[in-house]
């Protein structure tokens, strides 16, 4: 089922067949079970050409803004609003690192098997 809506979600490519085409790369993708839920874990780091050990170590590493880069961006947002009124909300970001698709060049990388066959994850995975 979740295949499905990847591929309707045109997140996932079609099947393109069995064997891997040249230069592309599967990564190893194992299902578990946490909380009664199933959760996709893609592992970047698994193998001698894993998709992490293509990323220079100076390039990595994320910042996430924090409770003081919102309160800066609120009153840039006031002081720009001129009184008119500023409305804040909150957004569900509960696919949102699947909502941002991939360099296509990066998206070669990111062959997944299932059930045998290879697709193409055009967005970004948990993590990527």
């Amino acid at each position: 089922e979740q295949l499905k809506d990847e591929i309707k979600a045109k997140r996932y490519s079609l099947a393109f067949g069995d064997r891997l085409l040249p230069g592309l790369y599967c990564m190893p993708m194992v299902v578990s079970q946490s909380s009664g839920k199933l959760r996709v874990i893609n592992d970047h780091a698994a193998g001698n050409f894993s998709l992490n050990a293509r990323i220079p170590e100076e390039e990595t590493g994320v910042k996430n803004d924090d409770i003081n880069a919102l309160a800066y961006v609120l009153r840039r947002a006031q002081e720009d609003a001129k009184g008119r009124e500023i409305v804040l909300f909150k957004s569900d970001v509960k696919h949102a690192y699947r909502l941002m698709p991939m360099h296509p060049l990066w998206q070669a990388m990111q062959a997944v098997r299932i059930d045998g066959k290879y697709y193409i994850d055009r967005c970004n995975c948990f993590g990527g």
